[in-house]
């Protein structure tokens, strides 16, 4: 029944950058890369990977994806900067909710727009 609404769903890739989805502990398990152009990281590379292993200035403490798998509160439109694995800084505007199966968090999913020119974080 929910099938028909696949292609709305999937639009989400017209308005967003990348998707990134993490198991409960930060992995990844999928990665999809809209902007080659503004981001140069490999979507093979990332897969299996802890989320602090691939953004290299990522903690516990700042990263948004670790925040939604701890609280299960979704994090919405909060700009961050992020060094990847290969020391490419990329600023963007994230989106991150909680995957909940049986009322726990298995996982996240991220969407990200990137910011050609530098965002003011606070």
């Amino acid at each position: 029944m929910l099938a028909k609404y696949a292609d709305q769903i999937l639009n989400i890739f017209n308005y967003v950058d990348s998707a990134l989805i993490t198991d409960k502990d930060g992995i990844v398990r999928y990665y999809h890369l809209v902007r080659p152009d503004l981001n140069s990281m490999k979507p093979h590379e990332m897969l299996g990977k802890s989320i602090f292993d691939v953004y290299k200035n990522l903690t516990k403490e700042n990263s948004i994806v670790w925040s939604v798998l701890k609280t299960g509160k979704p994090q919405l439109n909060v700009p961050q900067r992020f060094t990847t694995y290969n020391d490419e800084t990329i600023d963007g505007i994230i989106s991150a909710l909680p995957l909940i199966e049986k009322g726990k968090i298995i996982g996240a999913v991220e969407v990200a727009s990137y910011q050609k020119e530098k965002i003011v974080l606070s």
